[in-house]
């Protein structure tokens, strides 16, 4: 099995981080009173359990901006590579009947 972090199924099966005999230790204080347990470790028996929080899962990645540029470049490639077609396969003159000789 592997972790996974997802907003829609917030407690994955699997640990995120491997037990250690601090973590074990701690786990151990955690089954009794929780008022006992410092703030502290109170986050590292959560960073333990998950990778992240919630607001972390919502923040943003700034991943648009790759998907932005990447559809400049396409544009901009496309652009240019009709630009050249035009320059070097002009198309011919279209000959009407208003252009033919015989009128």
């Amino acid at each position: 099995p592997s972790y996974l972090d997802q907003e829609d199924f917030p407690m994955p099966a699997v640990r995120w981080a491997p037990n250690t005999a601090d973590v074990v230790a701690l786990r151990e204080k955690e089954k009794g009173d929780w008022k006992q347990l410092t703030l502290e470790e109170k986050k590292q028996l959560y960073r333990n359990s998950y990778r992240q929080t919630f607001e972390e899962m919502g923040a943003p990645t700034g991943e648009w901006k790759r998907l932005v540029a990447a559809t400049l470049y396409v544009a901009a490639f496309t652009t240019l590579g009709h630009m050249f077609h035009m320059y070097c396969f002009p198309e011919p003159e279209k000959v009407t009947m208003t252009m033919t000789p015989e009128h």
